[in-house]
């Protein structure tokens, strides 16, 4: 903006969202994440009063960035119609990228790219109806999850098509998310 730098490099960075987030934001619910991503989310959810509180509403009030997260891509398809849902009609709408006009040229800013590929990556749920309970408190309200499909394509975490943008220095390696920066490969 205005000058300010020239170039930018990200690195598994989810320019279109990560599907992992979709849980999180929802209802609270981790089931997705692994064992490390757990355990934060359950210190942050006790510590900020989730025993009181449903755990997607104190994770709304205290890290509302996860909205960020969530795809902008039609990623829920439905257990029924086997239709998938269009991300525009959700609820859990990632109103930010949505919005965003970061596309190229990037304002004349050189950008690049480092992404994961080939490790197996969450790239759609299937969705099931939630219950009546779960309506009420507010959980589910696009669909619960009912089944998961992955693909190779990704760090597994981000996909790879997320982490890439048009008209940039796109690269990719073997490598999964948590170890793209530090890894020889990443370096």
């Amino acid at each position: 903006y205005n000058n300010q730098f020239n170039k930018m490099f990200t690195a598994g960075t989810p320019h279109n969202g990560a599907v992992d987030a979709y849980p999180v934001w929802s209802a609270g619910d981790s089931t997705n994440s692994d064992l490390v991503e757990k355990i934060v989310l359950s210190l942050l959810l006790k510590r900020c009063g989730a025993t009181s509180q449903n755990s997607r509403t104190v994770l709304r009030d205290k890290v509302p960035s996860v909205r960020d997260l969530l795809p902008v891509f039609d990623y829920l398809r439905d257990r029924k119609t086997d239709i998938p849902k269009s991300v525009n009609g959700m609820d859990a709408k990632n109103e930010w990228l949505l919005g965003n006009s970061f596309s190229w040229p990037y304002w004349g800013v050189e950008i690049g790219t480092l992404a994961g590929n080939y490790y197996s990556t969450l790239a759609e749920l299937t969705v099931a109806e939630a219950t009546n309970k779960e309506i009420q408190n507010g959980d589910w309200l696009d669909g619960k999850p009912a089944g998961k499909k992955y693909k190779l394509n990704g760090d597994g975490t981000v996909l790879l098509s997320s982490a890439q943008l048009i008209g940039a220095d796109n690269r990719w390696i073997w490598q999964k998310h948590a170890y793209l920066v530090s890894s020889a490969a990443g370096m």
